[in-house]
């Protein structure tokens, strides 16, 4: 079975831009990076607000890092 690395959130974007803008900053760092988000606010063309928002998760391992970085 194969090991599968724990995910933690490390912040919350208010919109689809401003999670790929930190998504982009940890990657150049070496953070790989997951991104979670309302799918409903990106269908109704949303940008902010509740239906808007997109979770920031890294492995846990980096999660301390990532957090500082941002």
């Amino acid at each position: 079975m194969k090991n599968e690395t724990q995910l933690k959130a490390v912040y919350q974007a208010m919109n689809k831009f401003e999670a790929e803008t930190i998504r982009i900053f940890l990657e150049s760092f070496e953070i790989p990076v997951e991104l979670i988000g309302e799918s409903a606010g990106t269908a109704y063309g949303l940008g902010g607000g509740p239906l808007g928002e997109v979770s920031i998760y890294v492995p846990a391992d980096r999660a301390e890092e990532a957090v500082s970085l941002i």
